[in-house]
């Protein structure tokens, strides 16, 4: 409601599971609720993730939880990016991941640039974009790998060699494109994709330099 205590021409609703609420978006959406007037229904995410912006590059993951769980409460996790060129530092940026919304909300009020610093550093703080929630049915089809933190000089045929390990025979992978420091692995179905993602994550490559 506003301060006129009209309603603000929308809501939120509840459902106890997520079946009912799929069925009533696809029942509702565009629903003639008077002659003229549809209704436009989408789903709602409990976005629990903050962008904060403006973060001293020489500080690690460790540092910047340790700094945000001063100033704010319900901190989940931090998610820092190495810089591209020098994998010691990171990109002057972080997402940090409370339990819940009203944790999120909360912080982000109590961050609000000029009120706040971090590292001494005047930030940036904003949502981040939430992540769209992916049917099981999609997920089933899904032969795709995205890999980051790949150092510059590692090749897509090293890349290649290490996913086929990984999977247990060659020709696993169909193709590799490389931008940067990540990469999108294609595999020929889901379940080599399954694999290579429990054998390879978390896994260091070692790049091998030939001066012969």
């Amino acid at each position: 409601m506003d301060f006129s205590n009209s309603n603000r021409g929308y809501c939120f609703v509840t459902y106890t599971n997520k079946e009912d609420a799929k069925r009533a978006i696809v029942e509702m959406n565009n629903y003639e609720i008077r002659p003229g007037q549809r209704l436009g229904v989408c789903a709602s995410v409990d976005n629990c993730r903050l962008f904060v912006g403006g973060i001293p590059k020489e500080k690690t993951k460790a540092e910047i939880l340790s700094e945000i769980e001063l100033v704010t409460v319900g901190v989940k996790d931090v998610i820092v990016y190495t810089d591209i060129y020098d994998k010691s530092k990171n990109r002057g940026f972080a997402f940090v991941e409370y339990n819940t919304h009203r944790d999120a909300a909360m912080a982000r009020r109590k961050l609000v640039p000029g009120r706040i610093k971090l590292f001494g550093c005047t930030i940036a703080v904003d949502w981040a974009e939430p992540e769209r929630e992916v049917s099981d049915d999609v997920m089933l089809m899904v032969k795709v790998l995205y890999v980051r933190n790949l150092l510059s000089g590692t090749t897509e045929e090293t890349l290649r060699n290490v996913f086929d390990v990984a999977v247990g025979r060659t020709g696993s992978v169909k193709q590799i494109k490389k931008i940067r420091d990540y990469a999108f692995i294609h595999f020929e179905n889901r379940h080599d994709a399954e694999k290579a993602l429990a054998v390879v994550n978390g896994v260091i490559i070692l790049l091998f330099i030939n001066y012969c």
